[in-house]
């Protein structure tokens, strides 16, 4: 299964103001089209990418991310999720990527 990025404005976490970025929540499970790609590679290759979370990965689970923006509750977090093979540090805190059961509705 491939993963969905989307492309976001430099030093941010969000995507631009801008069309191209409308409705970005629809590429958590549909990738973008080959026209909608090459239109994000010429025009936002100075951008970041960030991976869009609720991605279904396998029946019944989804990508999840626990934000943890304190560095003195890095630790503590970490004992709570166990092993985490997929984590990312930033400015302050960490990112956990973590499967979560996807929740049904009805």
């Amino acid at each position: 299964k491939h993963f969905s990025v989307l492309f976001i404005q430099p030093r941010t976490k969000e995507p631009p103001k801008i069309k191209d970025a409308k409705g970005w929540p629809g590429y958590c499970n549909n990738l973008p089209t080959e026209k909608v790609r090459k239109l994000w590679l010429d025009n936002y290759s100075d951008h970041g990418i960030g991976l869009l979370t609720g991605l279904e990965v396998k029946p019944g689970f989804r990508i999840a991310a626990v934000d943890v923006d304190d560095d003195k509750l890095v630790r503590a977090v970490r004992a709570l999720l166990g092993n985490c093979p997929s984590a990312k540090h930033g400015k302050k805190g960490m990112t956990f990527f973590v499967l979560s059961e996807a929740i049904l509705k009805g």
